[in-house]
C-alpha cells in the first residue's frame, strides 16, 4: 500500500456546559484525554496524534498533558466555536493525507477498528471517506470516529456556510446537508466484528453519570484483570446488565439543538445547610442528565464550593450582589429559597429583567426531584 500520512486529530474544548473540563476528569488511573491518546497509540496506522484546541485560557491546561504524552498540540486562532475550521486547519498544518477524527470524550476508542478503516482508504486512492456498514439496520457501538481524506475535509470546510454547520463534526457532509456537492465522493463501507453490533449504549462522556459509568466499567474490568478496552467493556456489559443502567437515560442532544445553562444560587454556607445544597445538586443532576441542560453554582463559601466540585460542577464563590455580572451568561437563574425554587429568566440586553417567576414547592424528597427538573426545563426551553 502507498504510504499516506495518517494523523489522528482530537478536538478538545474545556468549557463543556454539562461536565466542565470533562477531558481532564479521571477514569481509574488516567484522565479521559489520556485514555483517548492511549487507545490511539495502540494503532499501527496512525503516524501522528494532535490535540486540537481553540485559543482560550483553559487550553493552557492541556499543554503539560500534550508534553507528557508526547503528542502534538494545535491551537486554532479562529472562532472558538469553529470546530470544522479548527480540524481542517490542523489537517493542513500537519499535511495529513488521511485524517482520523477521534473525539476527545470517547475513552473507549477501538484502535483495531480505526486501523481497518484506514487500510481501506489506503487501498483505494479514489475513495474519500470510510464509513460504518449497518448490520440489521444498526450501526456499531463506536462513537467519535470520522475517517476521511484531507481534501474531503477541505471541501466540507468551504461549504460549511452557517455557524450551525461549523460548530459540529462536518455535518455538511456527514448529515447530507448538500448532497449534490458531494455526489462524486466515493465512500467505502466497513463492516466491523459482530461484537460491536451486539449492544447499543453510549460510550462518550458528557455528564457525571457517564463518568460514573466509565469508572464502574474500569473498576469491574480491573477486578477481572482485564484491560480497559471496548471489547472487554462489551463483554462485561453482556454479563452484567445493571452497569448500563447508570447512564442509559442520559439525554442525547440533537444536531443544531440550542445549548442551555442555568446558575443555581445557593448563598447559605455549605456546613449548616448541606441538605439544601445537596437538593440543588440533585436537581442539577436531573437537568443535566435528562434534559441536556448545563448547570453551575454560585455559593457562599469554600465548604459549599468543595461539595459542588466533588459532584463535578463548576462553583463560583460569591454573593447575590455578584449576580448582575453573571446573569446574562445563563439561560436561567435558580434561587434556592428554603425548599422552594424561584426561577428567573434573564432577557437579552438587560442584566436582570424578569420574564417569568415560578415558585416550585420542593420538599426534600428524592422522588419529586425529577418532576421539579421537568418544570424548570419546560420554563427554560419554551
Amino acid at each position: 500500500m502507498p504510504h499516506d500520512k495518517t494523523a489522528a486529530f482530537i478536538p478538545v474544548r474545556l468549557t463543556s456546559t454539562r461536565l466542565p473540563e470533562k477531558h481532564l476528569k479521571t477514569i481509574g488511573t488516567k484522565s479521559i484525554i489520556s485514555w483517548v491518546i492511549h487507545q490511539l497509540k495502540r494503532s499501527v496506522e496512525i503516524d501522528v496524534i494532535v490535540i486540537c484546541c481553540p485559543n482560550e485560557p483553559e487550553t493552557e491546561k492541556l499543554r503539560p498533558i500534550a508534553h507528557s504524552e508526547a503528542v502534538e498540540l494545535f491551537i486554532y486562532e479562529g472562532s472558538v466555536d469553529d470546530v470544522v475550521g479548527r480540524l481542517t486547519k490542523a489537517a493542513e498544518t500537519y499535511k495529513a493525507n488521511i485524517c482520523v477524527l477521534a473525539s476527545g470524550d470517547c475513552p473507549l476508542l477501538c484502535p483495531e477498528t480505526i486501523d481497518s478503516m484506514v487500510r481501506l482508504l489506503k487501498a483505494d486512492p479514489d475513495a474519500g471517506h470510510a464509513a460504518f456498514m449497518p448490520l440489521n439496520n444498526y450501526l456499531p457501538i463506536h462513537e467519535g470516529i470520522v475517517i476521511s481524506r484531507r481534501w474531503l475535509w477541505q471541501r466540507a470546510e468551504e461549504l460549511s456556510d452557517t455557524p450551525e454547520l461549523r460548530e459540529h463534526h462536518f455535518p455538511v457532509f456527514l448529515r447530507g446537508v448538500y448532497p449534490e456537492k458531494f455526489a462524486d465522493v466515493k465512500t467505502i463501507f466497513f463492516q466491523d466484528e459482530d461484537c460491536f453490533y451486539s449492544i447499543r449504549h453510549r460510550i462518550s462522556v458528557d455528564t457525571p453519570f457517564d463518568l460514573t459509568f466509565m469508572n464502574t466499567l474500569y473498576d469491574e474490568l480491573k477486578k477481572l484483570s482485564q484491560d480497559f478496552t471496548l471489547q472487554s467493556a462489551i463483554a462485561l456489559m453482556h454479563g452484567n446488565n445493571t452497569i448500563g443502567m447508570i447512564n442509559d437515560r442520559v439525554y442525547q442532544k440533537g444536531f443544531g439543538e440550542q445549548s442551555y445553562r442555568v446558575l443555581f444560587i445557593c448563598d447559605n454556607d455549605g456546613v449548616n445547610n448541606c441538605a439544601d445544597l445537596i437538593r440543588c445538586l440533585d436537581t442539577a443532576d436531573a437537568l443535566v442528565h435528562y434534559h441536556g441542560i448545563g448547570a453551575e453554582f454560585l455559593v457562599a463559601d469554600r465548604d459549599a464550593s468543595s461539595i459542588v466540585s466533588e459532584r463535578g460542577y463548576k462553583a463560583v464563590t460569591g454573593t447575590r450582589g455578584d449576580i448582575l455580572k453573571l446573569s446574562m451568561k445563563y439561560s436561567a437563574l435558580v434561587y434556592d429559597i428554603d425548599k422552594y425554587y424561584n426561577i428567573e429568566i434573564p432577557l437579552a440586553g438587560s442584566c436582570k429583567v424578569r420574564e417569568n417567576i415560578t415558585l416550585l414547592k420542593c420538599p426534600c424528597i428524592e422522588s419529586v426531584i425529577e418532576s421539579v427538573a421537568d418544570e424548570i426545563a419546560k420554563l427554560i426551553k419554551k
